[in-house]
């Protein structure tokens, strides 16, 4: 069988033991004549039971903590239980969550961007065998309004002894109790719970166990939501995208250039430095879209910026506004960096670095037009002005690059051509 091998991290552990007999807790009886006992855990008032005296926090579980954790948490297969078929045992179930280690696709601890994959280690110690539904819930130490946040739920077999599978989910995320957005923003999560649901049994929380807690670093992702009316799209000439996610990512991919003039005549003489993979290869960045189907429209007394930060906090059912000086990555904007908005009703863009809001419309129906108008608003909020008044050398304002007016270079648009001055002044300010 061809396996799929993975480095895991355990980090802020905890421990417990599973307190059996009278300890535990019998729920009503399931169709199939088993009885299925609730485990109680209880926490270990000892030396070894400290969270600070075992792995630190972020670091590599060694491989003789790896053997006293779970000796086989290294190496699992990625979408099923490890145990054997049980379909004739018969009794309890009792199912407990012993270990939580934490992955990604990549070697190394999970990072901003990456989809987290949790390879959690469940010991049956009944005799009994149950079909259930497992779902590890997150809470977020950085994030507010950011609770028992589901990565994903996997069925498994839930045989006598051991069981081992990974549930993998991220970088963005739904709660689907009550519809709330989220993105992996870095920073510390807790797996606060794993549900435990059995046909036909009251669903089991399970709040005990090694790995609770780990860290997502930081990196050069953005996690960036979209607010867009669907008209948009339909309403570009040459457009083949067929969601916002794609639209956008091609934008951003496009290729760039740089332009350093190599005298005083800010547009004379110079050189041209390449970016074949776009505005994120020349910002150092990485653009994670996720879309959301919305109107977006310009209030009565507001703007267009406005308009977009009501439609986000709809869309991803915030607790607050998407309203405050941006310095970072806010604690209130449940882990995502800034706000895109695409509609068909306004004619140009707009951007407002003080939300950290874009708004991206339509100027005319031409494809290249309208790519170069969003990347040039994010340039905005990335840190560059206008370009105009750096001058042409010839006392008239400077044209033709990404951000000054026109925006249509010689080059383009085989080329996003941005001026030297533009580009130094850019830097993304979101961690």
């Amino acid at each position: 069988m061809n396996q799929t091998r993975r480095r895991w991290y355990l980090t802020g552990v905890g421990l417990c033991a599973l307190v059996t007999g009278a300890g535990c807790a019998d729920v009503d009886e399931p169709s199939h004549g088993q009885r299925v006992r609730a485990p109680v855990h209880a926490r270990v008032d000892s030396a070894e039971g400290s969270d600070d005296a075992l792995w630190p926090e972020g670091e590599p579980l060694s491989p003789e903590a790896i053997q006293q954790a779970d000796s086989s948490s290294q190496s699992v297969e990625s979408d099923t239980s490890t145990a054997a078929d049980c379909s004739g045992a018969r009794g309890e179930v009792i199912a407990d969550v012993v270990t939580i280690a934490v992955g990604t696709a990549h070697p190394g601890a999970p990072t901003k961007g990456d989809a987290i994959q949790l390879a959690l280690t469940i010991e049956n110690r009944g005799t009994g065998v149950a079909h259930a539904r497992i779902t590890p819930r997150l809470d977020s130490q950085r994030f507010s309004d950011y609770t028992g946040v589901p990565v994903g739920t996997k069925e498994v077999t839930l045989c006598p002894g051991t069981t081992k599978v990974v549930i993998e989910g991220g970088p963005f995320l739904t709660n689907p109790d009550n519809g709330k957005r989220y993105a992996l923003g870095s920073g510390g999560y807790t797996v606060s719970s794993v549900q435990i649901e059995i046909d036909g049994q009251p669903t089991v929380s399970d709040r005990q166990y090694l790995g609770a807690t780990f860290n997502v670093g930081t990196s050069n992702a953005l996690l960036v939501p979209v607010v867009y009316d669907p008209r948009y799209l339909s309403q570009i000439t040459g457009n083949t995208s067929t969601s916002p996610e794609a639209y956008l990512e091609a934008a951003f991919a496009r290729p760039n250039e740089v332009f350093t003039p190599s005298g005083s005549d800010p547009d004379g003489a110079g050189t041209y430095q390449s970016f074949s993979r776009g505005f994120d290869q020349m910002m150092n960045v990485r653009h994670l879209f996720h879309a959301f189907p919305s109107t977006v429209s310009q209030p009565v007394g507001a703007g267009w910026c406005e308009g977009a930060a009501d439609a986000a906090k709809i869309a991803l059912n915030m607790a607050s506004a998407w309203n405050t000086q941006p310095a970072e990555t806010r604690p209130e904007r449940h882990g995502f960096d800034y706000l895109l908005a695409l509609t068909p009703d306004l004619a140009g863009g707009v951007a407002c670095s003080w939300l950290d809001v874009q708004v991206s419309g339509l100027i005319n129906r031409d494809y290249d037009r309208q790519q170069i108008v969003a990347v040039h608003e994010t340039g905005h909020l990335f840190g560059a002005p206008h370009c105009d008044d750096v001058g042409d050398g010839a006392g008239g304002p400077l044209q033709g690059y990404v951000m000054c007016s026109g925006e249509k270079h010689p080059r383009y648009p085989a080329q996003f051509v941005w001026h030297a001055t533009s580009r130094n002044q850019m830097k993304p300010h979101w961690d």
